[in-house]
């Protein structure tokens, strides 16, 4: 019986690392209000009351068209506006939030999404904690007019 136990336990505990390790996690309940979603490939994209359904549904398309959703690797992101300015919300690894080289190719990344997806608009990929609480907001310091071709994103 106690071998029994100690198995579910252990079985109970690695469902929570996995869950831990997950972008979202277990639950559907944070304390950031992520606003409706759509499904990409297992991962989730969620968009608030300041952007359209189609707005959402572009913005998803393209990160699907480009690779950033894929099956064996499901996520959470969140598209938002503050004012005219686009947020690209994704959940990080505080470690990546620091790396120069990521947050280089997420200001690169932004400009075509702003490109792309929005019309020349500003775009800001906040780099998050696993309740969206923002560890890093990158900004782009080229023009997306300049853009010749589209990111994409590879292990």
């Amino acid at each position: 019986m106690l071998a029994l136990w100690q198995k579910k336990i252990g079985l109970f505990n690695l469902a929570v690392l996995i869950c831990t390790l997950l972008s979202y996690g277990c639950s559907k309940t944070t304390p950031v209000k992520l606003g409706k979603e759509l499904k990409y490939k297992g991962s989730t994209l969620f968009y608030t009351s300041k952007v359209t359904e189609d707005e959402a549904r572009r913005f998803g398309d393209y990160l699907l068209g480009n690779g950033f959703f894929q099956e064996d690797k499901p996520g959470t992101v969140q598209l938002t506006k503050e004012g005219k300015v686009y947020q690209f919300r994704m959940v990080v690894k505080k470690s990546v939030a620091k790396d120069m080289s990521y947050i280089g190719n997420a200001g690169i990344f932004a400009a075509h999404i702003s490109k792309d997806v929005f019309n020349g608009k500003k775009v800001e990929i906040h780099l998050c904690d696993n309740k969206f609480r923002t560890l890093r907001t990158v900004t782009y310091n080229i023009t997306p007019e300049s853009l010749e071709e589209p990111t994409k994103i590879s292990d």
